[in-house]
């Protein structure tokens, strides 16, 4: 906001509305005259300088202008428009008499946001800024800004590659390289008329899902520019936000972002901002948001206050996750691999799980285990006694399957004798196995042949064999 003037003989600051310089008379006059002589030789041409300050990040985890650790999901796309006024970034001030005029009393800037995902780790993200704004003749500048800075302009064109190195515990390492292409008007004080680059270190802790603390520091490289007094090139910078859960879709963001010029360290080059911001998610993936700032410093490009607006949108992929409790997709969900609530479950300790994420990983209550219970058989009753079988001749034949039930025959399964002369006398009794008997009424039972008829016929027989 600062840079020395000269108007009348008198030397002027250009400085922010809360500022003043109170300078000796004498040097006052001497100074005066020297910066006259350089105005009397400047160039008519606008001088390029890149006059806003706040330039809030596109892609996954942005807060305030921090940029997030983490990257979107692969092919997931996210788009968002951010709106800031700022107030009086630009003064003209005389220290003896501390009247001011604003050179730039009023600025709007809306950024066109857009990123995309690559690989869960990669990202590549782009912003298009337009200004406009309400500014007083400033001729003193030069013959460009005779009529004052031109009321709108594109802004340098930003093109941020980010990458996550490392995401473990909650803790989360990235680095982002934004590249700056000289698309702004420099007559809007909205470029700073080249390619520039503003690489940074991110670094990140999540807590619990319910708080996140972020860190961006780097530089913003680019080349030397001077308007009067006011020399602008490469600074380090560097902000630092915290982000707070205070219910399932709101979050309360503050934080502070400032540079540090290296050209020449004078309180013009240290631009500081005090920044907050609420943001509230919808349902289906978008998010808005809403804040506001105050000026600390003196910088260039300070306003003594500012106030911001936006709204995203994030693609919700399929089978995917957020990976972060602050997605701002919807209400915030909870951390990679932790215990959610489902959308259909009324449970309150819980966060919600992340949109479009698969089956909850909240484990279901077990069952109790069952008992095993060792059954006792029943006793087998014994089979029924079998019906006493009849074996007269006691050769393991029942009688009613034995042909022979009065001569054991055993080991013959008709239950008769071995009777080799079949003449039906068994060979136990068989006198002659081998001839059988000759039924004739004389000796017919041991089973060999013989003649005669009768007793009396067998005894005459007899006697006649032993004669």
């Amino acid at each position: 906001m600062l840079g020395l003037l000269l108007e009348a003989g008198t030397i002027s600051v250009l400085t922010s509305a809360r500022g003043r310089k109170r300078w000796p008379r004498e040097a006052s006059r001497i100074l005066g005259l020297a910066l006259a002589a350089g105005i009397a030789s400047a160039p008519a041409r606008a001088q390029s300088l890149d006059l806003q300050q706040f330039k809030p990040a596109p892609g996954a985890g942005a807060m305030l202008d921090l940029h997030g650790a983490r990257s979107l999901g692969s092919l997931q796309a996210q788009a968002g428009l951010s709106v800031t006024y700022a107030n009086a970034p630009l003064v003209l001030r005389a220290p003896m008499s501390g009247v001011g005029t604003a050179v730039v009393s009023n600025q709007a800037t809306a950024d066109v946001l857009a990123a995309i995902g690559f690989l869960d780790r990669l990202e590549l993200g782009l912003a298009v800024p337009v200004t406009v704004q309400g500014s007083a003749p400033a001729p003193i500048l030069g013959v460009a800004y005779e009529n004052g800075v031109a009321p709108a302009g594109v802004g340098d064109l930003r093109l941020v590659p980010k990458a996550t190195l490392l995401d473990v515990a909650g803790f989360r390492l990235g680095v982002a390289a934004t590249v700056t292409f000289p698309t702004g008007s420099a007559a809007a004080l909205a470029g700073q008329g080249g390619i520039g680059a503003r690489p940074r270190l991110l670094l990140e802790y999540e807590l619990d899902g319910r708080a996140r603390f972020a860190i961006n520091a780097g530089a913003n490289l680019r080349r030397e520019t001077q308007l009067l007094n006011l020399t602008v090139g490469s600074e380090l910078a560097v902000a630092a936000a915290a982000e707070v859960s205070v219910a399932d879709a709101l979050t309360v963001v503050g934080g502070l972002s400032g540079a540090y010029g290296l050209m020449e360290p004078r309180p013009e080059d240290r631009p500081l901002e005090l920044l907050a911001e609420v943001r509230y998610a919808l349902p289906g993936g978008l998010s808005t948001s809403v804040g506001g700032g105050l000026g600390l410093t003196h910088g260039y490009g300070t306003p003594l206050f500012r106030v911001m607006a936006g709204v995203s949108w994030s693609q919700s992929v399929p089978g995917g996750s957020t990976k972060d409790a602050f997605n701002h997709q919807g209400p915030p969900v909870a951390a990679r691999g932790a215990p959610c609530r489902p959308p259909d479950s009324l449970r309150d300790d819980l966060p919600p799980c992340p949109q479009g994420a698969p089956a909850p990983s909240t484990p279901a209550p077990r069952a109790p285990a069952a008992v095993a219970v060792k059954a006792t058989p029943l006793p087998v009753p014994p089979p029924p006694p079998k019906p006493a079988v009849k074996d007269a001749d006691h050769d393991g034949v029942a009688d009613e399957l034995d042909l022979c039930p009065d001569d054991p025959g055993p080991g013959d399964p008709d239950g008769c004798p071995p009777d080799d002369d079949r003449d039906g006398i068994p060979n136990y009794r068989d006198k002659c196995i081998a001839q059988p008997e000759t039924l004739n009424g004389y000796l017919d039972d041991d089973g060999c042949p013989d003649s005669g008829k009768g007793k009396a016929a067998a005894k005459k027989k007899k006697g006649n064999r032993r004669r």
